[in-house]
C-alpha cells in the first residue's frame, strides 16, 4: 500500500500528528511487515505534486486484503480522513505488489 499526500496547509502540525498519532495506528494493523515514510523534495524537473509518500508493506496480497477489513485499519482510515481535513491535504491510496 502506498499513500501519497499533497502538501498540507500546516506542515508542522501535519508532521507532528502523522508521527505521533497516525504512524502508531499504522503499526497496530495486523501483518504489517514494515513502513517507510518519505518527504518528497521535488522531481528532476522541479516541484512535485506530493509532499509525503508512505509505503506500508505486508507479507502477501492476501494479508493486505485481510488487513483492509480490520478494526485497526478502520482506525487508520478514520485518522487519515481527519488528518486531511484538519491540515488541508489530500491523500491518494495505491495498492500494489512486488514486481
Amino acid at each position: 500500500m502506498i499513500v501519497l499526500y499533497t502538501k498540507p496547509d500546516d506542515v508542522a502540525g501535519f508532521e507532528a500528528h502523522y508521527r505521533e498519532a497516525h504512524l502508531p495506528l499504522v503499526a497496530a494493523v495486523p501483518d504489517v511487515t514494515g513502513t517507510t515514510v518519505t518527504r518528497i523534495t521535488g522531481t528532476p524537473r522541479g516541484p512535485a505534486p506530493y509532499y509525503l509518500a508512505t509505503e506500508i508493506r505486508f507479507g502477501a496480497s492476501e494479508t493486505l486484503s485481510a488487513a483492509l477489513r480490520t478494526e485497526e485499519m478502520m482506525a487508520v482510515s478514520k485518522d487519515a480522513m481527519a488528518l486531511c481535513q484538519r491540515y488541508g491535504t489530500e491523500a491518494t491510496i495505491l495498492l500494489g505488489e512486488d514486481f
